[in-house]
């Protein structure tokens, strides 16, 4: 049966379950959630179908583009031709499919919330817009502050520092007199004493 298939470095409000529906409606061997995102618009788009990919480099010179979410759903033919044991590109599959004349579906999901977090930058980013309740949070997020700061519960904090804007603490203890602003410090991070930190993966 057709697969869902969703990247693993995003956070969205897609409905999986209206985007499966649609696919198992067309006549489509792919669907592929579409939106308007200029940093990613690099799929060319018209009357609901996908009609080519488009170098990122290239994407200013390409008409008619979206960017696609990374979540689609696949027939099981699709699969099959994905050589394996080896790194593939879906979309070199998918450039194969529309040669061959098979249709790409394109539905557009515009109105979701939708964040790829597969830069420091973006994994920073996307903390923050949930810790300080920008963007809708999934109905699994248990146990979240009322505060915009997140701490493990064995998390052992110094004394003499502070915590500003946002922050989320792991597992891991701080030193004295440490100061974090808008920072993800993992489990077992080591951060020296008397240190400052914006904007920063600690890790």
């Amino acid at each position: 049966e057709p697969l869902l298939v969703s990247n693993a470095d995003i956070y969205h409000t897609v409905d999986l379950h209206t985007l499966y529906s649609a696919h198992l409606e067309s006549s489509a061997v792919v669907t592929m959630a579409m939106h308007d995102y200029p940093r990613f618009n690099t799929v060319s788009v018209l009357d609901g179908e996908v009609k080519g990919f488009t170098a990122v480099q290239d994407k200013e010179k390409a008409k008619n583009c979206l960017a696609f979410t990374g979540i689609h759903v696949l027939e099981p033919e699709v699969l099959k031709q994905i050589p394996l044991y080896q790194e593939y590109s879906i979309i070199d599959r998918y450039r194969g499919l529309l040669q061959e004349g098979n249709i790409i579906s394109a539905p557009r999901v515009d109105g979701c919330s939708w964040t790829d977090m597969g830069t420091v930058e973006d994994y920073l980013a996307i903390h923050g817009r949930l810790l300080k309740k920008e963007i809708p949070r999934w109905a699994e997020f248990q146990n979240v502050p009322k505060s915009s700061f997140l701490l493990h519960k064995d998390a052992n904090c110094g004394t003499g520092g502070g915590l500003t804007d946002w922050a989320c603490v792991g597992r891991t203890q701080l030193p004295e007199n440490v100061n974090l602003q808008r920072c993800v410090v993992w489990d077992n991070a080591e951060i020296g004493r008397g240190s400052v930190h914006s904007d920063m993966l600690l890790v």
